[in-house]
Protein backbone atom coordinates (compact mmCIF):
# COMPACT_ATOMS: atom_id res chain seq x y z
CA UNK A 1 0.00 0.00 0.00
CA UNK A 2 1.20 3.16 -1.14
CA UNK A 3 0.98 6.20 2.11
CA UNK A 4 0.94 9.33 0.92
CA UNK A 5 1.20 12.12 3.34
CA UNK A 6 -0.33 15.72 2.71
CA UNK A 7 1.75 18.15 4.59
CA UNK A 8 1.55 22.65 4.76
CA UNK A 9 0.66 25.54 6.55
CA UNK A 10 -3.31 26.13 7.70
CA UNK A 11 -5.42 26.81 5.46
CA UNK A 12 -3.27 26.01 2.28
CA UNK A 13 -5.50 23.31 0.52
CA UNK A 14 -4.48 20.20 1.96
CA UNK A 15 -8.09 18.62 2.83
CA UNK A 16 -8.76 19.56 -0.92
CA UNK A 17 -5.18 18.19 -2.61
CA UNK A 18 -5.55 15.13 -0.43
CA UNK A 19 -9.65 14.78 -1.72
CA UNK A 20 -8.42 15.26 -5.85
CA UNK A 21 -6.32 11.14 -5.59
CA UNK A 22 -9.56 9.54 -5.91
CA UNK A 23 -8.40 7.14 -3.14
CA UNK A 24 -9.54 6.66 0.91
CA UNK A 25 -8.83 9.58 2.89
CA UNK A 26 -7.68 9.88 6.64
CA UNK A 27 -8.55 13.81 7.81
CA UNK A 28 -7.02 14.50 11.01
CA UNK A 29 -8.89 17.14 11.53
CA UNK A 30 -12.37 15.30 11.37
CA UNK A 31 -11.10 12.81 13.96
CA UNK A 32 -9.91 15.84 16.38
CA UNK A 33 -13.23 16.99 16.34
CA UNK A 34 -14.77 13.76 17.05
CA UNK A 35 -12.83 12.74 19.70
CA UNK A 36 -13.32 16.15 21.17
CA UNK A 37 -17.42 15.02 21.18
CA UNK A 38 -16.70 11.52 21.70
CA UNK A 39 -13.55 10.54 23.82
CA UNK A 40 -14.33 11.20 27.40
CA UNK A 41 -11.17 9.84 29.02
CA UNK A 42 -9.45 12.20 26.44
CA UNK A 43 -11.76 14.97 28.18
CA UNK A 44 -10.59 14.01 31.48
CA UNK A 45 -7.18 14.67 30.86
CA UNK A 46 -7.68 17.84 28.97
CA UNK A 47 -10.21 19.23 32.15
CA UNK A 48 -7.12 17.32 34.87
CA UNK A 49 -4.74 19.39 32.86
CA UNK A 50 -6.71 23.00 32.09
CA UNK A 51 -9.48 23.54 34.88
CA UNK A 52 -9.69 27.14 34.16
CA UNK A 53 -10.47 26.61 30.04
CA UNK A 54 -12.41 23.08 29.57
CA UNK A 55 -15.43 22.66 31.58
CA UNK A 56 -18.04 20.09 30.09
CA UNK A 57 -18.35 17.11 27.64
CA UNK A 58 -18.19 17.43 24.97
CA UNK A 59 -15.50 19.77 24.72
CA UNK A 60 -16.43 23.12 22.94
CA UNK A 61 -13.62 23.84 20.22
CA UNK A 62 -14.32 27.34 21.33
CA UNK A 63 -13.06 26.67 24.39
CA UNK A 64 -10.06 24.82 22.94
CA UNK A 65 -9.78 28.08 20.79
CA UNK A 66 -9.49 30.60 23.74
CA UNK A 67 -7.19 27.88 25.76
CA UNK A 68 -4.60 28.19 23.24
CA UNK A 69 -5.03 31.92 22.75
CA UNK A 70 -4.19 32.41 26.28
CA UNK A 71 -1.09 30.80 26.09
CA UNK A 72 0.56 29.77 23.15
CA UNK A 73 2.43 26.96 25.02
CA UNK A 74 -1.21 25.10 25.67
CA UNK A 75 -1.26 23.77 21.72
CA UNK A 76 1.83 21.55 22.51
CA UNK A 77 -0.04 20.44 25.80
CA UNK A 78 -3.32 19.73 23.81
CA UNK A 79 -1.56 18.53 21.22
CA UNK A 80 0.73 15.87 23.66
CA UNK A 81 -2.87 14.88 25.03
CA UNK A 82 -5.12 14.69 21.84
CA UNK A 83 -2.32 13.38 19.17
CA UNK A 84 -1.89 9.82 20.69
CA UNK A 85 -5.91 9.43 20.15
CA UNK A 86 -5.45 10.68 16.49
CA UNK A 87 -2.95 8.23 15.88
CA UNK A 88 -4.85 5.17 17.32
CA UNK A 89 -7.65 6.29 14.49
CA UNK A 90 -5.21 7.00 11.43
CA UNK A 91 -3.99 3.18 12.67
CA UNK A 92 -7.40 1.92 12.84
CA UNK A 93 -7.78 3.74 9.15
CA UNK A 94 -5.01 2.13 7.63
CA UNK A 95 -5.64 -1.26 8.58
CA UNK A 96 -9.10 -0.93 7.45
CA UNK A 97 -7.58 0.28 4.32
CA UNK A 98 -5.06 -2.08 4.30
CA UNK A 99 -6.09 -3.89 0.36
CA UNK A 100 -6.03 -0.36 -1.41
CA UNK A 101 -3.27 0.02 -3.61
CA UNK A 102 -3.13 3.77 -1.68
CA UNK A 103 -4.50 5.97 1.33
CA UNK A 104 -4.17 9.48 1.75
CA UNK A 105 -3.24 10.90 5.48
CA UNK A 106 -4.47 14.41 5.78
CA UNK A 107 -2.44 15.26 8.95
CA UNK A 108 -1.61 18.98 9.24
CA UNK A 109 1.47 17.66 12.01
CA UNK A 110 2.49 14.67 10.14
CA UNK A 111 6.33 15.93 11.08
CA UNK A 112 5.89 17.08 14.45
CA UNK A 113 4.34 14.85 16.08
CA UNK A 114 6.67 12.04 14.60
CA UNK A 115 3.70 10.48 12.52
CA UNK A 116 5.29 10.13 9.52
CA UNK A 117 7.12 6.49 8.58
CA UNK A 118 10.04 5.80 6.01
CA UNK A 119 7.45 4.50 3.72
CA UNK A 120 5.41 7.46 3.56
CA UNK A 121 5.59 9.39 0.59
CA UNK A 122 5.24 13.34 1.75
CA UNK A 123 3.30 15.64 -0.95
CA UNK A 124 3.61 19.42 0.19
CA UNK A 125 0.87 21.75 -0.70
CA UNK A 126 2.22 25.91 -0.80
CA UNK A 127 -0.58 28.69 -1.24
CA UNK A 128 0.09 32.37 -1.50
CA UNK A 129 -0.56 34.25 1.72
CA UNK A 130 -3.73 36.07 0.30
CA UNK A 131 -5.05 32.22 -0.82
CA UNK A 132 -4.81 30.99 2.37
CA UNK A 133 -6.51 33.98 4.02
CA UNK A 134 -9.30 33.47 1.75
CA UNK A 135 -9.14 29.78 3.08
CA UNK A 136 -9.47 30.47 6.36
CA UNK A 137 -12.28 32.68 6.01
CA UNK A 138 -14.13 30.31 3.81
CA UNK A 139 -13.35 27.95 6.77
CA UNK A 140 -14.48 30.26 9.05
CA UNK A 141 -11.25 30.06 10.82
CA UNK A 142 -10.43 33.68 10.90
CA UNK A 143 -12.97 36.45 10.50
Amino acid sequence: MIKIGILGAIGSGKTFVANQFGYPVFNADIEVSKIYKNNKSCFKILKKNFPNHIFSFPINKKEISQLILSNKKNLKKINKIVHPAVRVEMNKFINKNKKKKMVVLDVPLLLENKIKKKDFILVFVDANKKQIIKNLKKEKIII
